[in-house]
């Protein structure tokens, strides 16, 4: 759900919206833009390779993910029903370790967003 301060049809309002997006070419199609213009919604165009500085995914949340997936070992000798067993566990194991409000807080803090 987004929250759009501005109104369309109050030509006097001075509120704005602001939508950040990464340089990738869909997420900038003209109707999207023109649908930002009618919206009073400022763009802000992230340059390329840039994302992975501001998005609180990238900037801890995946990490903790994937050492919660490394804990579990997965044999790739075993049979596919192991295999599988196994990767939910690691799936599991890293959402697990995700769920941690201090790493949250620190990935928040790391793109400077908050």
């Amino acid at each position: 759900m987004v929250e759009i301060r501005g109104d369309k049809n109050n030509l006097q309002s001075t509120e704005r919206s602001q939508l950040t997006v990464d340089g990738f070419i869909t997420h900038l199609s003209p109707e999207v833009l023109e649908e930002c213009i009618k919206w009073k919604i400022d763009v802000i165009t992230l340059p390329s390779h840039q994302s992975c500085f501001t998005q609180l995914a990238d900037r801890g949340i995946n990490k903790q993910f994937k050492i919660g997936m490394k804990k579990v070992y997965i044999d790739a000798n075993a049979d596919a029903k192991t295999r599988r067993e196994k990767l939910l566990q690691a799936i599991l194991e890293g959402v697990q370790q995700t769920r941690n409000i201090r790493k949250i807080k620190e990935a928040w803090e790391a793109t400077g967003l908050q």
